[in-house]
């Protein structure tokens, strides 16, 4: 948490007229090559380390971020599985789109890939959560490091209640995450832009200056 509010710290004095706000990103289902006992190759993170975190979050004035990588499971029974967290008024959902397989396929060995149509339902469902219990706008996360991942990506659009942020999470190349940063985020907007920084295997890792000088600059940025 120490280590995170230090890099919450760059971004706010480098945009004091956007002070960023630490969040936490969770996974809570993990896409995994072993079918396990629902033969849907992804384990649920169990409820005591999600409501560790949630604490977490809560004690320091952070977000709590849950993110869904799928395996063989759909969108909505992963969604639908944390809605008691997301009505809570702090946390938010993330989709990892690589991880969606079918059937035959395995996550982790072959690429996955999501539907825009089957996105923007879990847009909606929590659309209406944050309408129907009184909540702070949510942030819907979408993962994506290639253009092949989501199909169909104009059927992804905010809502009243939900901010949408595309973000791009390939590691790498600094000039090539550039490169990809424009193609997904610059040249196919959906509302907000989001970037990822690996702290290990990027070459170099992009200082904060550099990250908010992308256009747009990124409304979101998380690091591994």
């Amino acid at each position: 948490m120490e280590k995170l509010k230090d890099q919450t710290k760059a971004y706010s004095e480098l945009d004091p007229d956007r002070p960023a706000i630490p969040a936490i990103e969770l996974i809570a289902t993990v896409a995994q090559r072993n079918p396990g006992e629902d033969g849907l190759y992804m384990h649920a993170t169990v409820d005591e380390d999600i409501e560790k975190y949630a604490k977490l979050a809560e004690e320091n004035d952070a977000l709590l971020i849950l993110d869904v990588q799928l395996g063989q499971d759909n969108i909505m029974n992963q969604v639908k599985s944390l809605e008691k967290y997301l009505k809570l008024p702090y946390v938010h959902l993330a989709i990892d789109t690589e991880f969606h397989v079918k059937e035959g396929q395995v996550p982790g060995e072959d690429l996955g890939h999501v539907d825009g149509e089957n996105v923007q339902e879990a847009i909606d469902y929590v659309s209406n959560l944050a309408s129907e219990n009184g909540l702070p706008n949510k942030v819907v996360i979408v993962h994506q490091f290639a253009d092949m991942i989501i199909n169909n990506k104009e059927a992804i659009h905010p809502t009243e209640n939900v901010e949408v942020v595309l973000n791009n999470d390939g590691h790498g190349i600094a000039a090539l995450k550039r490169s990809g940063y424009h193609q997904l985020v610059h040249n196919q907007p959906i509302q907000y832009g989001g970037f990822k920084v690996f702290y290990q295997k990027d070459e170099p890792v992009m200082t904060p200056e550099e990250v908010l000088e992308l256009d747009p600059a990124p409304a979101f940025v998380n690091y591994q």
